[in-house]
């Protein structure tokens, strides 16, 4: 049987960025729904984005060994007016499922066939709810974390700290970290940062994040999630969405000074490779 080398080359680079005659200059067309993907998904995870990274793990070791998730879950359950829970919480859960799809969309469709700017924050949004939703899923499937207990409630200190580590133990549907809470913070913060000029938009992007945060673990009668599944994706969705809205915006003007700010990887290619005896790839990465 033939073997298979799998060959990962890191190429380090210094770039220069050239600097445009006018540097409020428009673009003159459109960038894809997967304009820099590879970089900025790489990016999510590079600089101050891995102390928010790391923020949503130890958060979570914190709140669950300090015994936080139980007594906010148990608060929930049992001491929260469950009228009160389920108004705050069942709208949330609809919402969060429904906006990242919407959003984009009515971007892209309001647009008019010249409006690179929309069409481009409909580009972003578009990339940071793909590209969250599928780290979500993947987070979601090797944790293996336990849900609140939903019918009969025993111990809920001791389900709080179950993790069933491995893959696909516990599904994606529930579990570590929150997708309602990673996926529209994500999309929130590609907003914010793509049109960093709008304040109201900022104000409003965040405060619909943190409603929907909150409402995964205090909504339904504490039925959704932990406490730490909402930190934790909070912290990740932001890294994720702020990353791609300042990819976004940094191509919103030609040569704008703003481009590669917080990128430290500016280039990825996956280059295939034959040998006579296997196969591999070369990945290859250009850092700034």
């Amino acid at each position: 049987m033939k073997s298979v080398l799998i060959m990962l080359t890191a190429v380090m680079s210094l770039s220069t960025a050239v600097e445009a005659a006018d540097q409020n200059e428009p673009v003159k067309e459109p960038p894809s729904l997967f304009y820099n993907i590879g970089p900025n998904i790489l990016n999510s995870f590079m600089g101050l984005n891995a102390l928010y990274m790391a923020g949503g793990v130890g958060a979570t070791v914190c709140l669950v060994n300090t015994g936080v998730d139980a007594k906010i879950n148990d608060f929930a359950a049992n001491d929260l007016n469950s009228t009160v829970s389920n108004v705050y919480g069942i709208p949330a859960a609809m919402l969060g499922a429904v906006v990242p799809v919407v959003i984009p969309a009515v971007l892209y469709c309001t647009a008019d066939e010249d409006d690179y700017e929309t069409i481009g924050a409909a580009a972003a949004a578009g990339q940071s709810v793909i590209v969250s939703f599928t780290m979500n899923s993947l987070m979601k499937a090797v944790s293996g974390r336990v849900p609140p207990a939903r019918e009969e409630r025993g111990d809920t200190a001791s389900r709080s700290r179950a993790f069933h580590v491995g893959f696909m133990n516990e599904g994606v549907f529930d579990g570590w970290p929150s997708g309602h809470s990673m996926v529209n913070m994500a999309l929130a913060s590609t907003l914010a940062n793509y049109y960093p000029e709008e304040t109201w938009l900022q104000a409003a992007s965040y405060g619909y994040a943190m409603y929907i945060i909150s409402s995964v673990f205090l909504g339904l009668e504490g039925n959704m999630h932990w406490f730490s599944d909402g930190v934790a994706g909070g912290l990740m969705g932001y890294a994720v969405g702020s990353t791609i809205g300042k990819s976004f915006y940094s191509r919103r003007f030609a040569g704008s000074s703003a481009a590669g700010t917080d990128s430290f990887i500016s280039e990825v290619s996956i280059i295939p490779l034959i040998f006579e005896d296997g196969a591999g790839v070369s990945f290859q990465c250009a850092f700034r």
